[in-house]
């Protein structure tokens, strides 16, 4: 069985980095496409050209949540390659929506919450704009996605992925299992210095 390769992306955050796994496999697979920039890019494109791989062989993309450093590249790459993303149904918004569009909506729930929270509205439009330079910087636009709900499995030349509905980090997280070789791609359930902490 070829080894799955992790490969590291950098990001903007505290947490500094996320991973993405590729599957080397008739039907080459990538869970988690990491985070949007064109280093991240160039770094998935190096570890895949070590591997004997390209970007455009990527068929396949498994989604563990759709929080920004775990699908940020799921567009790009499925541009380049034709590549099918899969994530779960209640995330698939998080996927789909326009980021110039619909900025105003998406935004409306955390600025109420700091209104609700007593800030001042200078304060809050400092938050606003920052926030909506980072919606335009970090998402690259919606992409097609199909939904899952758990349960599905999905095959390789080998083993088999079993997608687990296990929501708690986002509604729609999921990890995916391979039971006979004892491995679980669990996205953000499992992290080494922070708690996985519920967040929209």
């Amino acid at each position: 069985m070829d080894p799955v390769i992790r490969i590291e992306i950098p990001i903007p955050f505290p947490i500094r980095s996320v991973n993405t796994y590729f599957i080397p496999d008739s039907i080459p697979t990538l869970i988690d496409a990491g985070f949007y920039s064109e280093g991240s890019l160039r770094r998935v494109s190096l570890a895949l050209e070590k591997a004997g791989y390209r970007i455009s062989d990527i068929k396949r993309i498994l989604l563990t949540h759709g929080h920004p450093d775990h699908i940020g590249l799921a567009g790009k790459i499925s541009a380049i390659s034709g590549a099918e993303v899969f994530v779960h149904r209640l995330d698939r918004a998080k996927c789909i929506w326009d980021v110039k569009g619909n900025q105003e909506e998406r935004m409306a729930p955390f600025l109420h919450f700091f209104e609700e929270a007593g800030l001042p509205d200078d304060i809050i439009r400092v938050i606003a704009g920052r926030m909506s330079d980072r919606f335009s910087r970090f998402f690259p636009g919606d992409f097609d996605v199909k939904p899952i709900e758990g349960n599905e499995n999905f095959s390789f030349d080998e083993f088999i992925l079993k997608v687990v509905y296990s929501p708690g980090h986002t509604l729609g997280s999921v990890c995916f299992l391979d039971r006979e070789n004892g491995r679980l791609f669990s996205g953000d359930h499992l992290l080494e210095n922070i708690t996985a902490n519920p967040v929209v």
